[in-house]
């Protein structure tokens, strides 16, 4: 899907899908409401997954896509087992459907941000990006290799 759509296009897609079937769940009055939104979701993410990976690979240089990869599914760790346990305290405070419309929001929220700050191309060998963090400007080139260097 994410090769004939475009990975950000499906990933994008995906995870607005996603958040609209947790959206749906607390407005669930049957078990098969409850089970076709869970399916909804169950689907979306599975895409979401494939495209971000895809993604990742897209836009990562050659040499850097091994430590992107494992970045990915650290950041996917640390979120599937830490989301569950801060709703669970959530919904135990404020109630189930709250906990559920918080963590679309969440959802909704981190895709706007991937939109909206997500690269469309790797950076080619003889590219250069600047970077500033703490009042320091770093030029970084991008070199034959895929990998890069300060400049």
């Amino acid at each position: 899907l994410a090769d004939r759509l475009g990975s950000r296009r499906v990933a994008l897609g995906s995870s607005a899908l996603g958040a609209l079937a947790v959206m749906s769940l607390p407005l669930c009055r049957s078990r098969a409401s409850f089970w076709a939104s869970m399916a909804v979701w169950d689907v979306a993410e599975s895409a979401y997954t494939a495209a971000v990976s895809a993604l990742a690979a897209e836009v990562t240089p050659a040499s850097w896509r091994g430590s992107a990869n494992s970045l990915l599914n650290q950041v996917q760790d640390v979120t599937f087992g830490t989301m569950p346990l801060a709703l669970g305290l959530l919904a135990a405070r404020v109630g189930q459907g709250a906990a559920l419309l918080s963590a679309a929001a969440l959802m909704l929220g981190s895709s706007l941000a991937f939109w909206r700050f997500s690269r469309g191309d790797a950076m080619e060998p003889g590219s250069e990006m600047v970077r500033e963090s703490s009042g320091e400007r770093r030029h970084i080139r991008a070199t034959a290799d895929g990998g890069s260097g300060g400049v």
